[in-house]
């Protein structure tokens, strides 16, 4: 692979106001206090909080090791009293465990230490040792897979500084994952979830002789390279997070040279034209699921190590809030929400579930109106109290079942002018075997945004 040509470079940064400018924004944080400098540390959202977690790495100047927990809630850091930690660890990772609800760091010391530490939303780590676990390991990427609810590891160097490529998953406990043909053995990439594909994204790292810029993801046991057209440059020790919200993954660093952002779509990189953080090597990047931003820590330059603070995102963010209450008679109501990863982004596909309990439904109706209206009964349909229409009847679109789920989509155009209209949406499940032959849904507002 050859790095992205200069066209790629002009177009985003002399894009076109209304149409191909990136909304999203760094923003340098201040906090009161903030970690002392540091390399080699790990970071991590505590998703059921939001919280943002950095721990450990090693004092640039002193070269001693930290073993030091901080946790950053939107506008400050703030040192976590340790009771029990894991001690000096350099080049690990940490990751949240969907199952476990609390975030995973492999130690990997040397056998028999293949001990796996845990923290939990009190701020206490505790330890689980490990007959069988990945080698002693550092530099490896390690990140969360949502859909198969658990942490997936893999590459970095073993005991004897051997580079590594296998795969491994965590979920209570460490299994080797059997991918076949996959990336080559390596250090210091970076992998996140990928919410486009919804598979496991991997890119870069690098071996004693080559830094690399493939792209592969993993879905379940099985990697794929990828041959974008326009690939980061190759590079190591960079950072990625996943932004669900904005259906992209974020890369930033590990180049001296390149201050770009780029942005994987589930196609495709694309370099930002975006004002930021400088070039560094060694930061960390997460997301903030509570402020739904991109959340950048510390790293280090050529000439120096930084601890700032940084956050991306959109001021025109897209949502979904779903309101009211469904009904129906003797079963579960349907419920309308929006299709996993999916927001009304302008120039996106998106698309709202309705998810349906009767076995014997013959269909739904999504209804979808401009305004909101207060509840009106739909007894005179025949359908038992409680019942009520929740939007202005503008259209409807009567929909197949498929699995339980009936799903209603819409192209967004890429018009500036939609940003921040709202529509709002009701589903009807047709059911000839229950009273009133119909089951009403909750109702969801959408917010159109821009990336």
């Amino acid at each position: 692979m050859h790095p992205a040509p200069l066209s790629a470079f002009v177009a985003s940064a002399l894009c076109v106001p209304g149409w191909l400018c990136a909304q999203a924004r760094w923003t340098r944080e201040y906090p009161l206090t903030a970690p002392p400098l540091r390399v080699d540390a790990a970071m991590a959202t505590f998703e059921d909080t939001g919280d943002v977690i950095l721990y450990g790495g090693v004092d640039p100047i002193g070269q001693q090791p930290r073993n030091d927990t901080w946790r950053w809630n939107g506008s400050d850091w703030t040192l976590v009293p340790a009771v029990l930690n894991p001690g000096s660890l350099i080049g690990r990772q940490m990751a949240w465990d969907p199952l476990g609800h609390r975030i995973v760091l492999y130690e990997g010391g040397a056998a028999p230490r293949l001990t796996t530490w845990l923290l939990d939303a009190m701020g206490r780590w505790t330890s689980v040792a490990h007959s069988t676990a990945p080698a002693a390991r550092s530099g490896y990427a390690l990140a969360t897979d949502p859909i198969g609810r658990r942490v997936v590891l893999f590459g970095g160097y073993d005991g004897n500084s051997n580079l590594q490529n296998t795969t491994w998953e965590w979920t209570s406990r460490w299994t080797q994952v059997p991918t076949g043909a996959g990336p080559s053995a390596r250090a210091y990439a970076a992998m996140t979830f990928d919410p486009s594909t919804q598979q496991l994204l991997l890119f870069g790292g690098g071996d004693l002789l080559t830094t690399f810029d493939d792209t592969w993801t993993l879905d379940g046991a099985n990697w794929q390279r990828h041959l974008p057209a326009t690939p980061p440059w190759p590079r190591a020790a960079h950072s990625m997070a996943t932004d669900p919200a904005r259906r992209r993954v974020v890369l930033f660093g590990g180049l001296f040279v390149d201050a770009m952002t780029w942005e994987w779509d589930g196609t495709a990189w694309t370099p930002l034209g975006v004002l930021g953080p400088m070039p560094r090597a060694d930061s960390h990047l997460v997301y903030d699921p509570i402020r739904r931003e991109v959340v950048l820590h510390g790293g280090r330059t050529q000439t120096g190590y930084l601890n700032d603070t940084w956050s991306f995102a959109t001021s025109l963010p897209a949502s979904f809030t779903e309101y009211g209450q469904g009904c129906v008679n003797g079963a579960n109501a349907p419920r309308l929400t929006n299709a996993p990863f999916s927001l009304p982004w302008l120039g996106d596909t998106f698309s709202t579930h309705l998810r349906v309990f009767h076995a014997n439904a013959a269909g739904a109706v999504f209804v979808t109106g401009l305004q909101r209206t207060a509840p009106q009964s739909l007894g005179w349909l025949g359908l038992p109290a409680g019942c009520d229409t929740l939007v202005t009847l503008d259209s409807f679109r009567f929909v197949p079942i498929t699995g339980g789920i009936a799903e209603w989509s819409l192209l967004v155009p890429m018009t500036p002018a939609l940003v921040g209209v709202r529509i709002r949406q009701q589903g009807v499940v047709l059911d000839p075997t229950i009273a009133g032959g119909a089951a009403v849904s909750n109702a969801g507002e959408t917010l159109t945004g821009w990336r």
